[in-house]
């Protein structure tokens, strides 16, 4: 019971992801032959935030949506392969929380390493030019 507790949690946390960042700011933040090396390290900045807040909880939600699609169906029998297909389910579901895990834990483990440091100055995540 345990584990599909965990389960559903660590299931509903990338969809609120979605609430805490704006995924529609652009990228890149400055024009063409106007760049400074400020602006190379906020672009940076600005890969790191959209691979973590818009583009890994959109990609593990659907495939939560698929290893459950093969779960059921393979549960009531709709799908060739039975006891194989329930454990691609499975491990599918075991990738996507290993995979979420490892990539939220080590933000957290980062910004825990600084904390240790002494960083006081800020947020570690934020870039002041």
């Amino acid at each position: 019971m345990r584990k599909e507790i965990l389960f559903i949690i660590l299931s509903l946390f990338p969809s609120l992801a979605f609430a805490f960042f704006n995924c529609s700011q652009s990228i890149v933040p400055c024009d063409l032959g106007e760049c400074t090396l400020c602006d190379f390290f906020q672009l940076l900045y600005n890969i790191v935030n959209y691979l973590l807040w818009c583009l890994i909880p959109p990609l593990a939600v659907l495939m939560i949506v698929v290893g459950g699609l093969l779960y059921v169906a393979s549960i009531l029998e709709f799908l060739p392969g039975g006891p194989e297909t329930v454990s691609k389910a499975k491990r599918i579901f075991t990738s996507i929380a290993l995979g979420l895990f490892i990539a939220y834990a080590a933000w957290a483990l980062i910004a825990l390493f600084l904390k240790a440091l002494g960083y006081t100055k800020g947020n570690w995540f934020e870039i002041e030019c």
